[in-house]
């Protein structure tokens, strides 16, 4: 797969999104999945401390 970088268009991006084919799109889905799921970088919205999520807040 060639990945769209820089100055492209949104046609461009559109076409190149159109070309993948499911396993990329899968396997990019579990990569953004697994960044969204890091909690070591989320704040707790209880104490503001960083680490943890609110209901595991002590």
């Amino acid at each position: 797969m060639n990945f769209v970088h820089g100055t492209s268009s949104e046609k461009e991006k559109e076409l190149q999104f159109g070309r993948q084919t499911n396993e990329e799109f899968y396997a990019r889905k579990k990569r953004q999945l697994q960044h969204a799921n890091d909690v070591s970088k989320k704040t707790c919205f209880k104490c503001q401390k960083v680490g943890y999520i609110g209901r595991k807040c002590p």
